[in-house]
């Protein structure tokens, strides 16, 4: 998004705790987990309050930067329980567009139902003090909305692809380069999560192949799970 804004003209400053390109590359990003995560969550509690301990850090942060750097607006990236751009973005009267690519409850399957509640009640709050809130898809917007989230400051803007830079310039080429020209191909890119459910999508699919129809299934990505594709995923 920093690079799409620049294109359009405008200058970027990034406020982070850790150096901006340590994560460049998506698969080492989606792959792994941190390490404060990994360790957080063996404690009860743990991970909540480590995001909780976030903002004193990152409020004090963002306030530095907002008064050396005098933005126009500030553009973030939502994190359950992070507080910080609503916060900075009140006390210096600009705007602040949120984006969301998951509830917070992806962080909570398999938790109580308790901490499910308490996180998506303060993520509400979260997203109702932003100026807009951006959403990854149509389904995710209807969610935020249906958990109290004001419908108007919503805005879906979908996951998209740079074929700037791109070497992929033959899609048909590609097709027979990897033997898929007469298939229908149903895919998947992305983190390979429990929350996404590709265990669904494995069943679709060998449902569907039991018919005439040539059909392909391709999965690109990584993650926690990707041990279970390599063994189920025929």
């Amino acid at each position: 998004m920093a690079e799409a804004f620049q294109k359009l003209g405008h200058q970027t400053r990034m406020a982070s705790l850790i150096q901006a390109d340590r994560y460049r590359s998506n698969t080492q990003r989606d792959g792994s987990e941190s390490l404060w995560k990994r360790y957080s969550s063996r404690f009860p509690l743990g991970l909540e309050l480590s995001q909780i301990a976030y903002n004193l850090l990152g409020v004090p942060l963002l306030i530095w930067k907002c008064l050396t750097q005098r933005p126009t607006f500030i553009y973030e990236r939502y994190a359950p329980f992070n507080i910080s751009g609503v916060l900075t973005a009140w006390l210096f009267r600009i705007p602040i567009i949120l984006e969301v690519n998951a509830p917070a409850f992806e962080d909570y399957t398999l938790k109580t139902v308790l901490r499910c509640r308490l996180a998506t009640a303060i993520e509400v709050r979260i997203c109702n003090f932003a100026t807009r809130v951006t959403t990854v898809s149509t389904p995710l917007r209807r969610l935020l909305v249906a958990e109290g989230v004001t419908a108007d400051k919503t805005v879906v803007v979908p996951n998209g692809v740079d074929l700037e830079g791109s070497d992929v310039e033959d899609l048909a080429g590609l097709r027979t380069e990897v033997g898929l020209t007469d298939h229908i191909v149903i895919g998947f890119v992305g983190r390979f999560r429990e929350w996404h459910h590709l265990d669904m999508l494995l069943e679709a699919f060998q449902h569907l192949h039991r018919t005439d129809r040539p059909l392909a299934l391709l999965l690109v990505g990584d993650g926690p799970i990707k041990g279970f594709f390599a063994v189920s995923g025929g």
